[in-house]
């Protein structure tokens, strides 16, 4: 076959030659695709090849999935490659891994996608065998946000495997998953309808090893649930170091999963907790409407029996939802994940609550014994207020959480759009096409707009943009940059949780007060433009981890079923966690927004004491508290402590009168008029 020449058109119809077999995977390699040069071979499977690539200006790593050319041949199976794609970036959860562009090679559509370093839980399992019970349940959490994320967008995975389960190896986040190869996922009902995708009826579609009864069945109305089975046939495999069910033949195995019973999973692994065990069964129910009800029911369930608590003690779900059929109505609801769930499991018998009783379980729908309570007939203790609950004891509690999560992930962190990450790599491109962005910007309306209204609230009006173009031209490739990470980060900072919003006021004018005011200071010591940018965006994200922890916060006390619409979590509890973990929070942030490492080392270090001499991490701690002193504050507290830390950091880093009057002339107005 003949080699590629680099500078192949990304369009369909330029160029008929494909990729098959060996040698098409090794004469791709070298070649460029889009902005990527192709520099080696991943893995590759019956849909086609994944390449290891690197963009060819910035060095940003990435992996490119090309379909093979049998199914590239497929119109349908095009059209949802592309459409799936879309789908599944549209859920923007950090344990999916994320899609930032497509396009074709030839006649071969692609993705790319973000490369990940560590290994896939498949060959974790070869290598250690069971893994510990904990350890587990903290990547079935994972792995079960995720999927659900998907479902909720109405995605069925029906491929869930070892094999598609990713552990990334992060110093910050060990065994931090990533879900994997939604290839043949189905949009369920009306989006198949819509996009006129046809599932043949009978066709058999998944790995044998981990398919539901109904997928080995060809069912063509899979449900989430039929991932609920097969997470369940993964979690056995992780707890006992096997599957449910084995056989050598495709055949004799899809009639196990149809008709045979799996073994306990204590009697291969005698020290797995039995209620473990029972969760593990429930999920793996022959009749689908048997298991768990969502992938948030069987993982708050499994949560809960791998630390240990009690089905008695364990935090039901409220009254008037424990009705309905099924495991929802006599498993455990707790925490978002398996870290949640042992601390918080500790806190009933802390705080003096006892939880309500469960319901009876209706005798049409048996479930695993291990999971049945006994009916509680003594009233329920009334949920003491909040101002009687020890402070203290909540307050301990609540951070070790909330550092839980920082250190092994979980926080509700935002996500650059698809779009944005586009622009930002055009951005990065020397006399990049204003067009080209614009056309990219035009894909997302909402977007563009946003960039209109930053360019237009700074210079004159007589330049004002009236569209993206403008816009970008207007702004430059620096300007632009930071424009998209604004439009990114406002929204975190503006919560939509009421209670945050009473807590801290004008949370977006103190960030810009900040980013202004950090600006400054770097630039009045001399640094230049570039560093000057990233300053402002490090004091404008410096806050963003209170809104993310407070968000956190507040899910916890969702979940804490006993408090009865009361407020378990004082508002002074409240600040008091987010003042101790926003700073390493707010750094996730900046690192979730692609800030250079030494911005969120600064975010984070700006949250502890002055260092020694000047350093970004002091302009950040001395900018918000001459923010707060020019009236831009996010509670009046700080005001107090504000003249105290000015006064700190001008001792240690020698910064004059002249200079702080400086900096922080013009400011209001300057606020003021940001968009």
């Amino acid at each position: 076959m003949p080699s590629i020449p680099p500078t192949v058109e990304m369009c369909s119809g330029m160029d008929t030659r494909t990729l098959t077999g060996a040698a098409g995977a090794s004469s791709i390699i070298g070649q460029t695709l889009g902005q990527f040069r192709i520099t080696g071979l991943l893995g590759e499977g019956g849909m086609g090849q994944v390449y290891r690539a690197e963009h060819v200006l910035i060095g940003r790593k990435a992996a490119i999935k090309v379909l093979a050319p049998e199914v590239a041949s497929d119109k349908d199976v095009v059209s949802r490659f592309f459409n799936e794609a879309r789908a599944v970036n549209d859920i923007r959860h950090p344990n999916i891994v994320e899609v930032t562009d497509f396009g074709h090679f030839g006649t071969q559509p692609y993705i790319v996608m973000e490369l990940l370093e560590g290994e896939t839980l498949e060959e974790r399992l070869a290598r250690a065998g069971a893994l510990d019970p904990v350890a587990a349940a903290q990547i079935v959490a994972q792995i079960a946000s995720a999927v659900g994320a998907a479902h909720e967008h109405g995605m069925v995975h029906r491929d869930l495997k070892p094999a598609n389960i990713f552990l990334c190896q992060h110093p910050d986040y060990p065994d931090f998953v990533k879900v994997l190869d939604f290839g043949i996922a189905k949009l369920t009902a009306t989006r198949d309808q819509v996009a006129g995708h046809k599932t043949a009826c009978g066709a058999i579609i998944g790995t044998p090893a981990y398919m539901s009864p109904e997928q080995c069945l060809g069912d063509a109305n899979l449900d989430h649930r039929s991932d609920i089975y097969a997470l369940g046939v993964v979690t056995y495999q992780m707890m006992t170091g096997q599957r449910p069910f084995e056989a050598e033949a495709a055949g004799r195995l899809i009639m196990l999963h149809v008709q045979a019973t799996p073994l306990a999973p204590c009697a291969l692994n005698p020290a797995l907790p039995p209620a473990v065990g029972a969760v593990i069964l429930c999920a793996l129910e022959k009749q689908r409407e048997h298991r768990f009800a969502s992938m948030r029911e069987f993982r708050d369930a499994l949560s809960a029996a791998a630390a240990g608590v009690p089905a008695a003690q364990a935090a039901p779900h409220p009254p008037e939802e424990t009705s309905v059929s099924g495991p929802s109505s006599i498993v455990p609801s707790l925490a978002p994940n398996s870290v949640g769930a042992t601390l918080l499991s500790g806190l009933p018998t802390v705080l003096g609550v006892t939880p309500p009783p469960l319901a009876q379980v209706p005798a049409a729908l048996p479930a695993p014994a291990a999971l049945v309570p006994a009916v509680v007939t003594k009233a329920p203790t009334p949920t003491p207020p909040a101002e009687r609950v020890n402070k203290q004891v909540l307050t301990a509690r609540l951070v070790e959480i909330v550092r839980s999560r920082i250190q092994h992930g979980g926080l509700p962190l935002p996500q650059l759009s698809a779009r944005t990450l586009r622009c930002l790599d055009l951005a990065a491109v020397p006399e990049f096409s204003f067009g080209s962005m614009a056309a990219i910007l035009a894909e997302e309306p909402r977007l563009a707009a946003r960039l209109v209204q930053v360019a237009n609230s700074s210079g004159p009006a007589r330049l004002a943009a009236h569209n993206a173009e403008q816009a970008i031209r207007r702004l430059g490739a620096t300007g632009l940059r930071t424009a998209l990470l604004e439009i990114a980060v406002r929204p975190v900072l503006e919560s939509p949780e009421p209670r945050l919003a009473e807590l801290f006021k004008q949370p977006w004018h103190h960030a810009v007060a900040v980013a202004l005011l950090t600006q400054r200071l770097m630039q009045a010591h001399g640094c230049d433009d570039a560093l000057a940018t990233e300053a402002f965006l490090a004091g404008l994200v410096h806050d963003a981890g209170k809104p993310v922890v407070g968000a956190l916060l507040l899910d916890v006390e969702r979940q804490m079923a006993s408090t009865k619409g009361r407020r378990l979590v004082s508002d002074d509890v409240m600040v008091t966690c987010i003042d101790v973990t926003s700073a390493p929070a707010g750094a996730r942030v900046a690192c979730a927004l692609q800030l250079p490492d030494a911005a969120a080392q600064a975010i984070e270090c700006a949250g502890g004491e002055a260092l020694p001499g000047w350093s970004l991490s002091n302009a950040i701690r001395l900018a918000d508290a001459l923010a707060c002193l020019e009236g831009f504050h996010l509670r009046r507290e700080d005001m107090g402590r504000a003249p105290e830390v000015v006064e700190e950091i001008r001792r240690t880093s020698a910064i004059d009168e002249p200079t702080l009057a400086h900096v922080v002339t013009g400011l209001r107005d300057c606020v003021l008029r940001h968009w």
